[in-house]
């Protein structure tokens, strides 16, 4: 048995049952009195030929625009066409046509909705509707966004405006399988309570501190149907805006945000709320958004196989992809049982079969932390 071959550990199905487990340190979290550094870019989507519309998304950007340097985000503004009766999609006005332009950014707004309320149930053709048919159709660029750790902030508006709310709420269906009633509206202006300093989001930082909001018609969703997610804006029995985190979503490690009132980033008809309380919930949303890594593993080992008793070593790297440093990153690997560990480089804790690597140095972008793991075959497989 001593002599007999092992299976290349590159076949190995649970060589680590932990490989390449990126455990976020503090400095992931928002921290309560700093804002997000460095800067993240942000793409702000809408209609162009929307004038509340195009108001609101030049309101965003102007608050954005307004946080102090260095924590200023690089913003960009993609102006989609407002063809009335017609479901476009957003990938006709994506440059090149695909994913990997939203894969420049870390947040994205998606603010697109029409100011033509109609009673539901809601018609189909309309340029806000986020699509779920044909090529590289909305839900599925989102879906490949979240997925690849971006931030989304999808833009509804109160119950009676369709299509826009329904498209968003079947997009929220589709990633966190959660079913959302359809919201309800208000005919009375409502006083919205902000959910500051709790993490990981720190929704309110000392980028201002917002308490409240007003306003008019406001989408109601209950907060006993949100399915997990947070309120980020609440009069203590509704929910204004909704955050799932990548724990509660089927598509990696994003965020989704949902509004269901266009108010909260519009203040052309609700003359009594101040500018700079929208200024104050704009950088908040930013902040709730922030954050965003994107990163890699990658595996080798030689020999490719061993016999029992016989040594092998396998590196393991941390590849960030993304623009934003990965503060305090980890790499965290558990060894089957058929290998015994004999040393590592750099140096590993952990006890017996699980090792864990600790690095002090923020991980750039495009640099990666690779870690090496001499080990010795000491059984044949199975080694689960």
């Amino acid at each position: 048995m001593k002599n007999g071959k092992l299976k290349s550990m590159l076949d190995w199905p649970r060589i680590g049952v932990l490989l390449g487990l990126l455990l976020p340190g503090p400095a992931l979290l928002r921290a309560l009195n700093a804002p997000p550094s460095p800067p993240d870019t942000v793409l702000i989507i809408y209609l162009s030929g929307e004038a509340y519309n195009t108001t609101g998304a030049t309101n965003i950007y102007n608050a954005l625009q307004a946080i102090p340097s260095p924590y200023k985000p690089t913003v960009t503004m993609l102006a989609v066409p407002y063809v009335a009766g017609t479901t476009e999609g957003l990938a006709a006005s994506l440059p090149g046509g695909n994913m990997s332009y939203l894969n420049q950014f870390c947040e994205v707004w998606d603010l697109r909705f029409v100011d033509n309320p109609s009673s539901p149930p809601c018609a189909t053709g309309s340029s806000d509707v986020i699509t779920s048919s044909g090529a590289n159709n909305d839900t599925q660029l989102f879906q490949n966004f979240l997925a690849q750790g971006g931030h989304l902030y999808l833009g509804g508006d109160n119950g009676g405006f369709c299509p826009r709310n329904s498209s968003v709420i079947n997009f929220v269906q589709s990633v966190t399988g959660c079913t959302l009633p359809y919201p309800n509206t208000s005919t009375t202006t409502k006083d919205w309570t902000t959910i500051d300093n709790t993490a990981p989001d720190n929704f309110a930082t000392n980028l201002n501190t917002l308490t409240h909001l007003y306003t008019y018609y406001p989408g109601l969703v209950p907060l006993t149907s949100i399915c997990g997610g947070k309120a980020l804006a609440t009069d203590g029995t509704n929910a204004l805006e909704i955050l799932w985190q990548s724990g509660q979503l089927n598509t990696g490690n994003g965020k989704l945000v949902a509004s269901f009132d266009t108010n909260s980033y519009s203040d052309t008809n609700a003359a009594d709320i101040p500018d700079s309380a929208y200024i104050q919930y704009y950088q908040n949303e930013y902040v709730a958004l922030a954050g965003c890594v994107n990163y890699t593993m990658t595996k080798t080992v030689s020999p490719g196989s061993v016999c029992v008793g016989q040594q092998a070593t396998y590196v393991l790297c941390l590849n960030n992809t993304g623009s934003k440093a990965i503060p305090n990153p980890q790499i965290v690997d558990t060894l089957p049982t058929c290998l015994t560990f004999i040393s590592s480089n750099p140096a590993s804790t952990g006890v017996g079969a699980m090792r864990v690597f600790n690095f002090s140095s923020p991980l750039a972008g495009g640099d990666s932390d690779c870690v090496s793991i001499t080990v010795q075959a000491t059984q044949l497989p199975p080694c689960p």
